[in-house]
């Protein structure tokens, strides 16, 4: 890269530009060849990117780690409003400075570990809007308010992805001619591990 945008009469910003190395586990993944760069140039381990946290282990801790204040805040706007408009207002509230949140990028973290904190702090945020109790169960109130619960959202963002590029995927009958039953069914890239299994 470094080599390309030289030959090009480019240059790269020493202050903007970090170099990550990404791995599964460094015992068994090796680490990528950065000697060729400048040692000017930063080697990270995390870096935010288009307002995702990106960490070398493809892992989401710290993007949820920094989503979640801003979430609080987003409750405690809607909690402070909440004995003085109705739901409505209140719910155009949520989708503006909750669902926005969890939403954004949510293809890339929705099926992390951690993601289920954010999914209880969504919770919370219904519990508010529909007046219940903090132990009361809010499953059929997700329905109530037409508000998709955080595991849902991401398999429906999963499935807008796939039909806003479906040219990028293959039915299984493209491999042989025979009408099967699943001949219809997408094929997905070829993968080894669970981690790449789960990811979108």
């Amino acid at each position: 890269m470094y080599f390309w945008c030289d030959v090009n009469g480019l240059k790269l910003n020493p202050s903007k530009t970090q170099f990550i190395n990404f791995h599964l586990n460094y015992r068994t993944t090796p680490q990528s060849d950065s000697s060729y760069l400048p040692s000017h140039y930063n080697s990270v381990i995390f870096t935010r990117f288009l307002g995702l946290e990106i960490y070398s282990t493809l892992s989401w801790d710290m993007h949820i780690n920094s989503l979640l204040p801003r979430l609080s805040k987003a409750y405690f706007a809607l909690l402070t409003l909440s004995s003085s408009i109705d739901f409505p207002v209140m719910r155009q509230v949520y989708f503006a400075h909750f669902h926005s949140l969890i939403s954004y990028g949510l293809i890339f973290w929705g099926n992390s570990v951690e993601a289920v904190r954010v999914f209880k702090m969504q919770k919370r945020v219904i519990r508010l809007l529909c007046g219940l109790g903090p132990r009361e169960t809010c499953k059929h109130h997700f329905k109530k308010t037409q508000i998709l619960p955080l595991p849902s959202l991401f398999i429906f963002q999963c499935l807008l992805f796939v039909k806003s590029h479906y040219h990028r995927f293959f039915e299984r009958n493209h491999q042989h001619n025979y009408s099967t039953r699943n001949s219809s069914i997408l094929q997905y890239p070829i993968h080894r591990t669970t981690f790449f299994e789960k990811s979108p």
